[in-house]
């Protein structure tokens, strides 16, 4: 699981790896990280555990928007 790592106690369970591919499907294509997900953020929305995501924003405006829409549709299913 790439956004809930071993290291910081998640397990490989189903309901890790759903929540884990959700958070992907917004990183991706809102291009933010969701406030409910990577619960590691300092203050200016960046990830404290993972290099890769430093740059991305947290999810606010339009982006918040496109995010709940995308878990909303996800929670449909």
């Amino acid at each position: 699981m790439t956004y809930l790592p071993y290291h910081l106690g998640f397990r490989y369970e189903m309901n890790n790896c759903l929540i884990d591919q959700g958070l992907r499907d917004i990183i991706w294509n809102c291009r933010c990280i969701p406030t409910f997900g990577l619960g590691g953020l300092d203050p200016a929305g960046k990830s404290v555990y993972q290099d890769d995501y430093h740059d991305i924003p947290r999810c606010r405006g339009e982006k918040l928007h496109c995010a709940n829409s995308r878990m909303k549709f996800m929670l449909s299913k």
